[in-house]
């Protein structure tokens, strides 16, 4: 996996994560 991609992917989850928390 690349740097790039899994930085992506973690920055989304970051954002995604908590909103899917609060629903």
């Amino acid at each position: 996996m690349h740097a790039w991609f899994a930085a992506a992917v973690d920055s989304r989850y970051s954002v995604v994560v908590p909103i899917i928390g609060i629903q």
